[in-house]
């Protein structure tokens, strides 16, 4: 053969070879995440988890990548080595690679970590010539020291998932939030580039060849709903995971995942439904669950979600049986599992049909703290004092007060805690410490009204407890109390003003007689305006004043006059007159008026 057609040949095969390589090396993304968690406040721990396409026979470092460039958000990036990889067992060849690295932050701030690895495996229905768009994902942390430290949520589900056309398709992808901050749920475009959609990306419902089709997915589940794919092939969708605590953002994970559609007459498993429920920390729950397959196939059941990953952990043994499969979902709780956010438990079903399909079943648990027993209120002089048992929870951090006027007579719903506004109650304190179980109530107690009182728990993520037995009580009536301040001659200098007092009722320790002492302000020092010896006698009309401009504030002090030396047992509160004023508009007046009453007014 000539030299220059044998070099040729070994120039052609050689080119053959290396572009067959760079394919099979470079156009192999499916799906994929980042997650992290917090070491210390500034250092991180990171996961890539990436799924590839591989050719049955390659080598994996002939197809995936040994390493990945992350980038930190922060201005650095870094190689980041493979920890693991498996071939999993299914038909469309997918492998999935683990990646784990720690990065050290100079400062707080928001940071986003970033993969783009060049490029998506080929014919992805709706990624325009996928196999030569990069593969991107990112994540995003907000470190602030005054929030405390995050981890990101973990996707407890595969990425990938398989569709007939014509039927409806459900998926989940199993978040859980050690922490329990809130997890919130939406679709995005599948990137390329940091901020930079995949171009010609449409979602699979709005694809130019689909009709009669919508894809959604639940904010606050999670729960993705297909209804229902028309066109056989694969779908790439991006779900943005975002995660709040007390309103303010966290972080967020981007999960691009696979949708596998084919034709088929196989149907996914049926799972009984589950509802979701609450439990008081403590008692246990035992549930049954069953699915059954329509097609007679055998059904693998089990399931994943946040009480499998806490201490003392939820069980549901992983079993499989021919078309009907049933196992039990049981559950000890404890206060350690008390948190402001339910957990969700994802139940799957998956068949060995072809394709083998996976019937979802989604349901939360609220594991809610129990009250606190034995509140008394107790009134003593000018105050109340308020004691209750110890919460029988050691990881509540401290309590709730609240008080409203007369008996609420509440009695929570079984998924009620803490107080709801309806009740009338208002929170006027918070105590800190578990054994802190003392408060004495008296900035803004009155003689007269009936103070009613109830407490919960409170714990270091905002839950609260179920609220505690209600206690009421009153001050001692032993002084005066002032019900009516009323205006009876409007005057600039000839005003006249009645103040009406209730005489006090339990004076057992006082022998008499008594006075009652007359106080006035109009803005300054009260000034003592007279005094009455009968006990009887609680009405006293102020005169020439100026009614007409101003408003007057009254207060009246009781003595014990009979001893060698008087003795003041106590005042009232302060009550105003209440000062009318008109405001001209266009043919009409406005009329308004200012009152701070230790009495409440019902009409005018």
């Amino acid at each position: 053969m000539d030299r220059s057609v044998s070099m040729k040949l070994f120039v052609s095969i050689a080119c053959v070879f290396f572009l067959g390589v760079f394919d099979s090396y470079g156009t192999h993304n499916r799906a994929g995440e980042i997650t992290y968690r917090t070491l210390s406040q500034l250092e991180i721990e990171a996961t890539v988890i990436i799924y590839t396409k591989y050719i049955i026979g390659d080598s994996i470092d002939n197809v995936d990548r040994e390493f990945l460039d992350i980038l930190w958000g922060d201005g650095t990036q870094q190689e980041i080595q493979r920890t693991s990889v498996a071939n999993l067992s299914n038909e469309e060849n997918v492998r999935r690679s683990t990646y784990i690295l720690t990065h050290t932050y100079s400062g707080p701030g928001n940071f986003t970590i970033s993969i783009n690895d060049p490029n998506r495996n080929a014919g992805v229905v709706n990624i325009p010539s996928s196999d030569d768009v990069p593969f991107y994902i990112e994540s995003t942390l907000h470190i602030n020291s005054f929030l405390g430290n995050n981890n990101s949520p973990v996707l407890l589900n595969p990425p990938l998932d398989h569709a007939v056309v014509n039927q409806i398709f459900n998926h989940n992808v199993g978040a859980y939030d050690v922490e329990g901050d809130s997890i919130s749920y939406r679709l995005i475009p599948s990137k390329q580039a940091f901020g930079t959609d995949v171009a010609g990306y449409t979602y699979p419902d709005t694809h130019p060849a689909t009709s009669v089709n919508s894809l959604t997915i639940d904010p606050i589940t999670g729960d993705l709903v297909w209804d229902a794919p028309q066109i056989e092939g694969e779908y790439n969708i991006a779900i943005l995971i975002e995660e709040w605590r007390n309103g303010t953002l966290m972080g967020a994970v981007t999960r691009d995942m696979q949708i596998f559609v084919e034709r088929s007459d196989n149907e996914p498993p049926v799972i009984d439904p589950v509802d979701d429920f609450c439990i008081e920390a403590g008692e246990f729950t035992d549930l049954r669950i069953r699915a059954i397959d329509p097609n007679e196939d055998w059904v693998i059941l089990g399931g994943s979600g946040g009480p499998f990953m806490v201490n003392n952990p939820a069980v549901l043994i992983e079993t499989n049986e021919y078309q009907e499969v049933e196992t039990n979902f049981t559950w000890q709780t404890s206060c350690g599992h008390v948190r402001n956010q339910p957990y969700s438990v994802s139940l799957r079903a998956e068949d060995d049909g072809h394709p083998e399909l996976v019937g979802l079943n989604t349901f939360s648990i609220s594991v809610l703290a129990p009250a606190p027993e034995n509140l008394m209120a107790v009134a003593i002089g000018s105050q109340i004092n308020l004691n209750w048992d110890i919460s029988p929870c050691s990881n509540a951090i401290g309590y709730n007060i609240y008080r409203r006027i007369d008996s609420a007579n509440f009695i929570p719903d079984t998924c009620e805690v803490g107080v709801p506004a309806h009740t009338g109650y208002v929170l006027i304190a918070t105590i800190d410490g578990l054994s802190n179980t003392y408060y004495s109530d008296y900035d803004d107690v009155l003689h007269g009204p009936h103070y009613c009182y109830v407490v919960t728990a409170v714990f270091a993520d905002g839950a609260e407890s179920f609220v505690s037995n209600e206690s009421c009580t009153e001050l001692k009536r032993d002084v005066p109390i002032i019900t009516h301040v009323s205006v009876e001659i409007t005057h600039e200098t000839l005003g006249e003003i009645d103040v009406i007092w209730s005489m006090p009722i339990k004076l057992d320790q006082f022998d008499g007689p008594f006075e009652y002492r007359i106080y006035r302000s109009s803005g300054g020092a009260f000034d003592l305006i007279g005094n009455i010896s009968s006990l009887t006698d609680t009405i006293f009309r102020d005169i020439n004043l100026n009614t007409a401009g101003l408003t007057y504030q009254y207060m009246i002090e009781f003595y014990d006059i009979g001893g060698s030396e008087e003795y003041k047992i106590g005042n009232t509160e302060t009550a105003p007159s209440v000062f009318l004023s008109t405001d001209s508009a266009d043919n009409q007046l406005t009329i308004s008026w200012s009152e701070v009453t230790p009495w409440t007014n019902d009409e005018y």
